[in-house]
């Protein structure tokens, strides 16, 4: 028996239909799918030039063939094909000039999933970085997140703060602002380390992680961190991402939205290279651009937006940037002492 995939239906022809010479096949006998679409034409093959291209990779006798290779085979020859498989899909795509296109996804969607706990991923202005940033609320850090974020970014962890938490925790900026030549005049604060019995050196993902969940913590102050450390807190602009339209920023505003704490843990998403056979080097990295910050957010299941359509939800509903919700913390943080974590 061989199998034919036409329009998302399997059709079946036993092997002496397929031996048939010269004379017309009789209707083979279809098994429909979950997802099958209508019915073809009687004579595929002059209706489906992609029929002929398929029966070529059987050889006549009982055949097992991948059903995705078939399907990406019918994707290429008709974008429609593809679709309608990805309306399915939790990322919506959009035909451009017949090309199947990643379209970002809504800040709605975004924010439950950064509430939920997942990362999500940010894109800034091509005018700007033009970077997207993985994204988590601090809260939400495990050893195991930390250690996918360090695998798959820059590697240098950042922690997002408000002004408030900043200040409670005693982070004071790196370089003064009147001295700050950063190009995007990021606020970067004295890096940092958790104080617990659990952590080592302060770089692996599990003491990476443990001083961000700590820099989260309504029972932290200041005395809970050791400075200098390996987690690089960033002080965010009271105004939000209508004062500044960077990661930072659009990582509080995130973090609010959602009922978070106001900390969270970025990174610039990174593309590895190629191996140099016998050098210790890597040829072709660099920073992951729109498309393929779409692509990799399909792949892991991770929301994709950007700082553009944040604003724009923000204005839309009349909410206010700055402020703080922890601002009712900022002293339960300032009187209680450090608890071990883990």
């Amino acid at each position: 028996m061989t199998l034919h995939l036409i329009r998302g239906t399997v059709y079946k022809r036993t092997e002496e239909q397929h031996s048939l010479s010269g004379k017309r096949a009789q209707t083979p006998q279809r098994a429909a799918l979950p997802h099958a679409g209508k019915d073809p034409s009687p004579t595929p093959q002059t209706q489906f030039p992609l029929f002929s291209q398929i029966c070529g990779m059987m050889d006549g006798r009982l055949s097992i063939i991948h059903l995705t290779d078939v399907a990406d085979l019918m994707s290429q020859s008709s974008p429609n094909v593809t679709a309608e498989r990805d309306e399915a899909d939790v990322r919506k795509t959009s035909e451009v000039n017949g090309v199947t296109k990643l379209k970002f996804d809504s800040v709605e969607d975004t924010v439950d999933a950064f509430r939920k706990g997942s990362f999500i991923i940010v894109l800034d202005s091509p005018s700007r970085e033009n970077e997207g940033d993985l994204i988590i609320a601090a809260q939400d850090v495990t050893p195991d997140k930390m250690a996918f974020m360090i695998r798959h970014t820059s590697g240098l962890v950042c922690a997002p703060v408000s002004p408030a938490l900043a200040t409670s925790l005693m982070l004071p900026q790196m370089v003064p602002s009147p001295h700050n030549t950063e190009m995007d005049s990021t606020a970067y604060t004295i890096s940092v380390d958790a104080v617990d019995q659990t952590m080592s050196t302060g770089i692996s993902a599990h003491d990476r992680a443990l001083t961000c969940r700590m820099l989260a913590s309504p029972e932290s102050t200041g005395a809970c961190f050791r400075r200098p450390g390996h987690v690089f807190p960033l002080r965010a602009r009271a105004g939000g991402v209508r004062e500044r339209r960077g990661h930072t920023e659009a990582t509080i505003e995130f973090c609010r939205l959602a009922g978070k704490m106001e900390a969270g843990i970025v990174s610039e998403l990174v593309i590895d290279g190629e191996e140099v056979e016998g050098t210790a080097e890597r040829r072709g990295g660099g920073m992951l651009d729109r498309d393929g910050c779409l692509k990799f957010g399909r792949r892991w299941e991770i929301k994709v937006c950007t700082i553009e359509d944040l604003v724009e939800y923000l204005e839309e509903r009349g909410i206010k940037g700055g402020g703080g919700r922890e601002t009712n913390n900022v002293m339960s943080m300032a009187t209680n002492g450090c608890r071990d974590e883990e």
